[in-house]
């Protein structure tokens, strides 16, 4: 904790400290730890290295719902991602009402929540995110748009063309 020592009239103080209090709540929060689970291309539970649990959900991107095709394809290249690996995730503060923690998830210096854009299985939701990440984000959709990549391709008649497309692939759909 910091003290002001600032001689201000009555309301102006008030304000005042009401603005530190703010500010100080959205201080990013650094937490390293490995997934346990993915729960969708864009949500995970991480396990800290102090044995907190924490549901993550990757800040600046929207993926499909695991239960469609694309969902369950972004599902899995984000389990090919970080499962297993110690990553470090940067989080302001938590979405009011829920549990989930909305973050960037780092690997070794590298974005994950970018390289779910690069490959076309999330799409960019601007917002919380600083400016320079926005315009990275948003750039990275495009590119992924451009190149016809994941959720952004045509539908081929056949699902082998898919999993050639995306690391992993679709899940086939048998019996149809």
């Amino acid at each position: 904790m910091f003290h002001i020592n600032i001689r201000l009239p009555g309301r102006n103080r008030v304000l005042l400290l009401l603005l530190a209090l703010t500010c100080g709540d959205g201080l990013a929060q650094k937490v390293s730890g490995r997934p346990l689970q993915i729960l969708s291309g864009d949500r995970l539970l991480l396990m800290s290295q102090d044995n907190n649990l924490y549901r993550i959900v990757l800040a600046g991107i929207e993926a499909p719902p695991p239960e469609s095709r694309w969902g369950a394809a972004a599902k899995r290249h984000l389990a090919t991602l970080v499962l297993g690996r110690v990553v470090s995730v940067e989080s302001a503060r938590p979405r009011p009402g829920t549990d989930e923690l909305p973050a960037r998830v780092l690997l070794g210096g590298a974005d994950i929540n970018l390289r779910m854009l690069q490959a076309g299985l999330a799409r960019h939701t601007p917002g919380d995110r600083p400016a320079n990440q926005q315009t990275g984000y948003a750039a990275a959709e495009q590119q992924a748009r451009d190149a016809r990549q994941g959720i952004w391709s045509q539908q081929p008649t056949a699902d082998r063309a898919f999993s050639r497309r995306i690391p992993g692939g679709p899940v086939p759909q048998l019996g149809k």
